[in-house]
């Protein structure tokens, strides 16, 4: 599950940013925090990816995640792209 909250840690953040003003200040703070927590994710899944006991399904989920990462981030420095094509959102 603590992959689950980080993928919605990234949505909250992402939200945060969408509702802000563009030009703000509060904008830029609420991008920086996502493109942090974009980082961390990444940084989390390597490590994982570098446990010689990960499971072996865990595995293939993370490295399908590293394999289309750049597109699975695209919404970060373009956000007009949704993170997702699901209408409920996460």
């Amino acid at each position: 599950m603590t992959w689950v909250d980080a993928i919605a840690d990234l949505y909250h953040h992402n939200g945060l940013r969408l509702q802000a003003d563009p030009d703000s200040a509060l904008y830029a703070a609420h991008h920086a925090r996502l493109q942090q927590a974009v980082h961390d994710l990444a940084t989390r899944r390597d490590e994982a990816l570098a446990d010689p006991k990960l499971a072996s399904p865990v595995a293939q989920v993370l490295h399908s995640m590293q394999n289309y990462w750049s597109g699975l981030t695209v919404f970060v420095e373009h956000p007009w792209v949704p993170m997702d094509n699901n209408a409920k959102g996460f």
